[in-house]
């Protein structure tokens, strides 16, 4: 009798034991990004670049969304009184949508990826003539997006903080991202950036 209960009690121990093992699933690797800094056309323009890019992670492969815009940064001299001030234009603007596969590197509270994929781009070109309309040209075409991520975030779980100071509610994985980006674009008009991104999401397995 009592060989048959320790049997029952083993089998039954371990079955809960297994159940505990499958339930306590880590979280998943989902991240929502933005993206600002400075770039430009190798053979048109210079100016600055921003966009917002989603990441989702399976392993070590790294899926991205991404939407960026690239305008050219001019300015010339307005007179206000008796004070010039500088105002802003711009004739070219290329839009970005891309999807693009890589593979990201987690340690601790840090990050490293490489992703490439392709594009859909959009090229505006405003201009006008002498006593005219602004007027603008549309091209599009495809291209090979690529970047270069290096990111720092919450190396364990930690209650969110409100302006990094005030903790609510309990320990999640929930958390900010900070970090550094090289972007780019291979196709007819090729451009080249680099900026700063910030985010919200889950950047490991906690």
């Amino acid at each position: 009798m009592k060989k048959i209960f320790l049997i029952l009690l083993l089998l039954l121990t371990g079955k809960n034991f297994g159940q505990d093992t499958i339930i306590q699933k880590s979280n998943p690797i989902v991240y929502g990004e933005l993206l600002f800094g400075f770039g430009g056309s190798f053979n048109k323009y210079n100016g600055y670049i921003y966009g917002g890019s989603l990441g989702y992670q399976i392993k070590k492969n790294l899926f991205t969304i991404r939407y960026t815009v690239n305008p050219e940064n001019k300015y010339k001299a307005a007179t206000a009184g008796l004070v010039g001030v500088p105002v802003f234009y711009s004739r070219y603007k290329n839009k970005e949508i891309g999807l693009l596969y890589g593979r990201r590197f987690v340690k601790e509270g840090r990050s490293l990826s490489f992703a490439a994929g392709i594009s859909t781009n959009e090229l505006e070109y405003r201009y006008r003539h002498e006593g005219s309309e602004i007027q603008s040209t549309i091209k599009h075409y495809y291209g090979m997006a690529y970047e270069l991520n290096i990111k720092w975030f919450k190396h364990r779980k930690e209650r969110y903080r409100i302006y990094a100071m005030f903790h609510v509610g309990k320990p999640t994985a929930f958390g900010r991202t900070i970090g550094l980006r090289l972007t780019g674009n291979i196709s007819k008009h090729s451009y080249l950036g680099f900026g700063i991104t910030y985010g919200f999401g889950l950047h490991k397995h906690y």
